[in-house]
């Protein structure tokens, strides 16, 4: 139980009790909470040896229609996408990646089961976007979902977790 004000900070690893060590973990952090509003955020990465790590504000709005603002598939960089469906049905989702210029460089769409979660590299998602760097990445989904960015360096010396600007 948690008090109005009250802050709480830890690794994952000892709140859940996860030996991230010797096995990494991928999943998703959902918090429940009856309070009017909460604030916090989520760091993620490589936190005991340092050499990479990113954080990424806690998400309170699922949507249905997102742009990335963001693409960098070359000269070094990645880009990656994670879905989440909170959802008790299945989401049909589409994703178009466009150019700086607004043109499309390609699309593709996948589903996502109930509760499940997924992650790529834009490139692998959208093939035609290998080697782009500039432009930005449309999302619509059939039910509301969570999602977020992340770009780096592909030597993971440069990490940045970018959430979603909510169209719908």
């Amino acid at each position: 139980i948690f008090y109005p004000e009250e802050q709480f900070e830890g690794f994952a690893a000892d709140v859940f009790d996860i030996d991230f060590v010797n096995a990494p973990f991928v999943g998703t952090l959902r918090i429940k909470s009856d309070a009017p509003y909460m604030i916090g955020d989520v760091m993620f990465g490589d936190a005991h040896a340092g050499e990479y790590l990113a954080a990424l504000q806690l998400q309170t709005r699922a949507f249905r229609r997102a742009v990335f603002n963001h693409v960098a598939n070359g000269l070094g960089f990645f880009t990656g996408l994670a879905f989440y469906n909170p959802s008790a049905s299945a989401a049909q989702i589409h994703l178009r990646v466009m150019t700086p210029e607004g043109e499309k460089a390609g699309e593709n769409s996948f589903d996502l089961a109930p509760r499940h979660r997924t992650s790529a590299t834009v490139d692998e998602l959208v093939p035609e976007s290998n080697g782009q760097v500039g432009g930005y990445v449309l999302i619509e989904s059939s039910v509301p979902i969570i999602a977020q960015q992340l770009f780096g360096l592909s030597n993971l010396s440069l990490m940045s977790a970018v959430p979603p600007t909510v169209i719908e």
